[in-house]
């Protein structure tokens, strides 16, 4: 490449970029003028706005990793299948990984457990029914593809998801560091399975797209 063609490529390139730094500026200004919270708290680590330990939520914050991982490779394996007519497999992917993104976002920001009922006066009960419904939705739009997956490893994942939720119920009435250990210990096994489900899935997609590319 020229070096004037070559220049105009990382212009380009910049120019795209801004539809990430935009909204990043626009997000530091809001956190500038609202005069609800103190900025340090909305910009600062959240151990360190606590006066915490270093470890302190270790499992949790690797459980939001995880999180964060399959999201990103569900969405970025379905922009890869656009172009290759493997719709229902994209469509899959896409609607896997977001609702990864609603877990994600549920167990960062604590939505059923503080947030949502805080701003919007909606009980938490309520708030995770929810999760089962988005559940049973994909699982029933999807079950031909993941019956043709590794689908008991999705279902080891649900079913530890599922005692977490329960774990949680009970110890609203009996808490103690056992019920924290099986409460958060069974949600990290049910994201470390989801995680492998989905990256394992969308592997086997790609392999099929490859060879479907290399046939035609």
């Amino acid at each position: 490449m020229k070096p004037r063609a070559h220049f105009y490529s990382q212009i380009r390139t910049l120019l795209k970029a801004l539809l990430f730094y935009v909204p990043a500026l626009l997000i530091m200004i809001a956190v500038y003028a609202q005069p609800y919270v103190e900025i340090g708290d909305l910009t600062r680590d959240a151990i360190s706005v606590a006066e915490g330990r270093f470890y302190y939520g270790l499992v949790s914050n690797l459980g939001i990793l995880l999180w964060c991982a399959t999201a990103a490779i569900c969405l970025f394996t379905a922009v890869l299948l656009k172009d290759w007519k493997l719709t229902y497999h994209r469509n899959f992917l896409l609607s896997g990984g977001l609702l990864t993104i609603v877990l994600l976002m549920d167990d960062f920001f604590l939505l059923h457990e503080a947030a949502i009922p805080m701003l919007l006066g909606i009980g938490e009960k309520y708030v995770i029914s929810m999760y089962p419904l988005l559940m049973v939705l994909f699982l029933a739009c999807f079950i031909n593809k993941i019956l043709n997956t590794g689908y008991l490893v999705l279902l080891s994942a649900l079913c530890f998801l599922g005692l977490s939720v329960l774990t949680d119920a009970f110890e609203t009435k009996v808490a103690s560091e056992t019920f924290y250990l099986l409460e958060e210990g069974f949600k990290f096994m049910g994201i470390v399975g989801w995680f492998y489900y989905f990256t394992s899935t969308c592997l086997l997609v790609q392999n099929i797209a490859m060879k479907k590319k290399l046939y035609q």
